[in-house]
């Protein structure tokens, strides 16, 4: 489990890195990230290769698969399909959600204008699972039902209870989202209701 520095509900800074459990199967993904990145530098060092790091939050929108298991996208197809929304937990895990337009904007603005060897986190609007999920419900006009977890569901679940991100290091940069969660996830289902209608 990652945790930034003061444990608590602040959106993590680009320096926040926490402690991982290296027993934990789940810590395959934060530690294949982390070594990524040490590589990235690592090679810039050595050559001389100009390398610049983003770290996405939560990203969304209608170009996801219909594979994807992440709750925004399994909810996203439920409410565009018409079908009520299951929520296995809670809800209260906070998350940085920005849509899929506004994080290819932002890598491109890294690309563009990053340092050198620097990462930037690439943010969106924090708020918790089920306040995303109550939008989502809202825009697919079905209903938010809360059901308990199986033990094979609770091991797949994220153990982070926050994991948001502060934006100023790109937002130094000239970046600014123009999408709110309102508007991007009203257009995700609307888009996802569209592609799934056959034309007449």
């Amino acid at each position: 489990m990652l945790l930034n520095a003061e444990n608590n509900s602040q959106p993590f800074t680009e320096n926040d890195y926490g402690y991982v459990d290296l027993l934990n199967p789940r810590s395959c993904y934060p530690v294949s990230k982390r070594a990524a990145e040490t590589l990235c530098v690592s090679y810039a060092a050595e050559y001389g290769a100009d390398v610049v790091i983003v770290r996405p939050g939560h990203i969304y929108g209608p170009t996801a698969s219909e594979r994807d298991n992440r709750v925004s996208s399994a909810f996203a197809y439920n409410a565009a399909r018409g079908e009520n929304i299951i929520m296995k937990s809670d809800g209260l895990q906070l998350r940085s959600w920005c849509y899929c337009l506004d994080c290819a904007g932002a890598i491109l603005k890294v690309l563009l204008r990053g340092e050198n060897s620097h990462a930037y986190n690439i943010p969106g609007e924090i708020m918790n699972i089920r306040e995303m999920s109550e939008m989502l419900a809202k825009f697919g006009g079905v209903k938010l039902i809360r059901e308990g977890a199986l033990e094979s569901e609770r091991k797949t679940f994220n153990p982070m209870n926050n994991s948001s991100v502060d934006g100023a290091e790109i937002e130094s940069l000239g970046w600014k989202n123009i999408f709110d969660a309102e508007t991007g996830f009203e257009h995700t289902v609307r888009i996802l209701r569209e592609i799934q209608t056959p034309l007449p």
